[in-house]
């Protein structure tokens, strides 16, 4: 399933506002009719394998770019689920879970890569 947002909507606007600043009519206009915002597989009404979540570019052409990641197994997150810097297919975040929690090793990366923490969670 691809999750789609009208960029027209004042809800979705004030969305994207928040990540682009004041946005032009022209800006929306170019982004068109729909935004690519998530893709994500079901089964059985249940998330299941790879999610992925999408933001627009913070510059023109406003196409979408992968901000975050996760497995899902029966609708629970299962294993690493990542977060990426804006704009880039830097990971910012690491978290791993098992059956819908964290559980397991944690890590937070600075833009250039370098590990800035890590931490280890407990059941």
């Amino acid at each position: 399933m691809r999750l789609y947002a009208d960029p027209t909507s004042p809800a979705w606007r004030n969305t994207l506002e928040e990540r682009l600043g004041s946005l032009s009519a022209d800006a929306i206009q170019r982004l068109g009719h729909e935004v690519k915002i998530g893709e994500a597989h079901f089964v059985a009404g249940k998330l299941e394998g790879k999610a992925e979540l999408f933001a627009p570019s913070s510059s023109a052409p406003y196409t979408p770019e992968l901000f975050a990641q996760a497995s899902f197994k029966s609708g629970e997150l299962e294993g690493e689920a990542r977060q990426y810097f804006a704009g880039t297919q830097q990971v910012s975040r690491v978290i791993t879970f098992a059956q819908g929690q964290p559980q397991g090793p944690q890590r937070s990366y600075y833009r250039s890569g370098q590990l800035q923490s890590e931490g280890n969670y407990v059941a």
